[in-house]
């Protein structure tokens, strides 16, 4: 076709078969289209939900087993301390059987020892520690003084 001096297929916004030499698809509905973009939304929605259910099972289960964990772990401490105080309440009676025995059978002079001698070493102990933290901190806060007037 010719037409205003141009030679050759004429010029169509849309080609047609004639055109291209192909059989062109026809071009699905606004309709269909929104019912497919509708199921493509509607298996997302599916997918997402699912995805977030599955966490949320997963999270129930992670906090179900932190839970078991402690309290396992609370009642195996609580089990260690009763052992611990168990034992050291028989040495110390063991302790005071025999004192009281060397003692003449004196029950109540080795238990008075016995009482003695823990509550000593244990403020004995408390004075060490007390003054082993008042003496790090005291040369501590020396040393940040010393500094503090080396950069000065």
């Amino acid at each position: 076709m010719v037409s205003e001096g141009k030679v050759g297929p004429s010029v169509h916004p849309n080609p047609g078969p004639a055109d291209t030499g192909r059989v062109s698809d026809p071009e699905p509905s606004t309709a269909e289209s929104l019912r497919d973009a509708a199921n493509e939304f509607s298996r997302a929605v599916a997918k997402t939900r699912d995805y977030l259910s599955i966490q949320a099972d997963r999270a129930r289960v992670l906090l179900r087993n932190l839970v078991l964990f402690a309290v396992l772990g609370t009642v195996a401490a609580i089990i260690a301390a009763t052992v611990l105080v168990s034992a050291t309440v028989l040495l110390c009676f063991g302790l005071a059987r025999g004192i009281g025995e060397l003692l003449g059978g004196r029950m109540w002079a080795g238990e008075l020892i016995v009482g003695a001698i823990i509550l000593t070493s244990l403020f004995v102990s408390a004075w060490i520690l007390a003054t082993r933290i008042r003496t790090s901190s005291r040369e501590r806060i020396l040393r940040e003084y010393e500094q503090e007037q080396m950069r000065n």
